[in-house]
């Protein structure tokens, strides 16, 4: 089983040459051009842009032709105040006389073009502030991308780091092991002395096959990010350990709200929902419009649809003004719900903007409380290994007991996990607070090494 083991990590460790160099950004270029969720919202600012261009259509004249040929089975009788038509003695006898004859057919061309229409004018901005929103959307959805390539890509740069670290620990409690247990061959080891140096092997490669797993869970798990096969992430790929260097440098940029996506968005929602109360009091505005008619109709008391002498021709041109007065809608509790929407919306995104601004002072403290733990417990690995090398020469030379090795072997493993803790958080943290103060972008950047 040791010897399994050992194979692996030799075939690990020799699989690293002849590979090709994935960068963080080119990881990250990858993830947004591959995940078809971003694709969606892509699409979606597509579908808002094409929404402004049909609102804009409602400037377009609306031109439409009709045709009708009827019969008229009882013609309508119209009654005519006929004692009127004298003049001198008017007086009120009234005739029904039929208007119009058994077939008729009409046809025309209709024009109607809008002049002045004040719900057109703010549906129009309304659309151009929804596409705004549906960028800031995608571009949100981006960040959230870019935040979760980074974070696996620099995962995995620290996993290879800690399988390494753990390779190197599985070995020295092997070594440890192998001797002890010769010792106790001799009857020069009590059974609880090497007992205690079998468990921390076994604590050793416990370790090392977590490392292992959590980097093959996080490659494989970038892979679906980038779209990079599987079996080429595990094998042929290498990444860039100086990218951990680089988001430490990232801390130090100052921080640009214009790129905080998510803000931008809240924003646009404000915004949009004030635009709702323009648009809901533009339906009670007048209207302008400019209407025209060219046809003909014909009147016949047989079906004879060519027949001359039977057509009128008639037309018209004129302004049309509209102005509604009274319709079905509580004009009062509308315009406060709609205000109520907007204050709503603005107070989202003042909580938000809040909470941005705090998220990022926390985990730049955090950051920094971190940086000095880890730069505290790398000294006491460095103090724990040079304790480590004498006991193991003094456990040599019989001057040192197996007892004080094992337990100076725990504390060192022990000190290694925790550090390895610690700096897991640190990226997190990191990326925390690029997330947080609009920075991500830094991580598409060619510039990092």
């Amino acid at each position: 089983m040791r010897t399994l083991i050992l194979l692996c990590c030799l075939f690990l460790i020799s699989g690293l040459s002849g590979q090709k160099l994935l960068k963080l950004d080119e990881a990250v270029r990858r993830s947004i051009a591959h995940k078809p969720s971003l694709q969606v919202l892509r699409l979606q600012s597509n579908q808002q842009q094409l929404s402004v261009r049909e609102a804009k259509a409602n400037w377009w004249p609306e031109i439409s032709f009709a045709y009708d040929y009827r019969y008229n089975p009882v013609v309508a009788t119209t009654v005519i105040p006929i004692g009127q038509f004298d003049i001198n003695n008017p007086t009120n006898v009234v005739r029904g006389i039929k208007m119009g004859t058994k077939w008729q057919q009409n046809t025309g061309i209709t024009l109607s073009q809008t002049l002045i229409d004040w719900s057109v004018i703010r549906n129009i901005k309304r659309s151009k502030l929804a596409a705004k929103r549906a960028v800031s959307e995608e571009k949100s959805g981006r960040d959230e991308l870019i935040f979760e390539a980074a974070r696996s890509y620099l995962n995995i740069c620290r996993y290879e780091q800690q399988t390494l670290i753990t390779l190197n620990d599985t070995l020295r409690t092997f070594t440890t092991l192998a001797q002890q247990e010769v010792l106790f061959a001799n009857e020069r080891l009590l059974i609880s002395d090497l007992n205690r140096a079998r468990i921390n092997h076994n604590d050793a490669i416990s370790r090392w096959q977590n490392s292992v797993t959590d980097l093959i869970a996080e490659k494989l798990y970038l892979a679906f990010l980038t779209g990079i096969p599987n079996d080429s992430m595990l094998l042929s790929i290498r990444f860039d350990q100086e990218s951990l260097s680089y988001l430490n440098t990232c801390i130090r940029y100052e921080a640009t709200p214009d790129s905080l996506h998510s803000l931008q968005t809240l924003q646009m929602d404000e915004q949009i929902a004030r635009q709702d109360l323009r648009v809901a009091k533009a339906r009670s505005l007048p209207t302008l419009s400019l209407n025209a008619f060219f046809g003909g109709n014909q009147f016949n008391d047989c079906l004879s649809p060519f027949e001359k002498g039977t057509w009128y021709a008639s037309s018209y041109i004129g302004i049309s003004i509209q102005w509604p007065i009274l319709y079905r809608e509580n004009f009062t509790a509308r315009n406060k719900r709609l205000r109520l929407e907007a204050q709503i919306q603005a107070l989202r995104k003042t909580e938000e903007s809040a909470r941005y601004q705090t998220d990022a002072l926390i985990a730049a403290q955090r950051f920094e409380s971190l940086r000095q733990e880890i730069e505290r417990l790398e000294k006491n690995k460095i103090l724990e290994e040079e304790v480590l090398r004498v006991l193991g020469k003094r456990f040599e030379e019989q001057r040192a007991s197996a007892f004080e090795l094992n337990l100076e072997a725990l504390e060192y493993l022990k000190l290694q996990g925790e550090l390895q803790e610690k700096q897991t958080e640190q990226i997190l943290q990191s990326l925390e607070y690029l997330k947080n103060t609009g920075l991500l972008y830094l991580l598409q950047s060619p510039a990092q090494p």
